[in-house]
């Protein structure tokens, strides 16, 4: 599942014995966060571009019962964020944006 992540250079922490089923599916929320959304946001010294902070609410479809008790949902949640991130930094995307993490 992570293989076309690694090619973007996009690391994804999953564990190599794991045959879990993880999805990507449009966010069912994005919030805006943080000091931009408060607008209070300062440029850093070191003359980087604005940072944005973003909250995303993952659909309940993606997950299943009790995958909080053995670490699948950290694992999954980690996989559905490198993908919104290659999503995001791909140039196709149309977003003049740098990604990090």
């Amino acid at each position: 599942a992570d293989r076309p992540l690694l090619k973007k250079s996009i690391s994804v922490p999953l564990p190599s014995d794991s045959n879990w089923k993880v999805a990507f599916e449009q966010p069912s929320n994005i919030t805006l966060v943080g000091s931009w959304n408060n607008k209070t946001s300062v440029k850093g010294m070191d003359g980087r571009s604005w940072g944005i902070d973003i909250a995303v609410e993952m659909l309940n479809s993606l997950f299943q019962e009790k995958e909080y008790l053995n670490g699948r949902f950290f694992h999954k949640r980690a996989f559905y964020l490198a993908k919104l991130a290659a999503a995001i930094c791909d140039k196709k995307s149309g977003l003049d944006a740098d990604c990090a993490y």
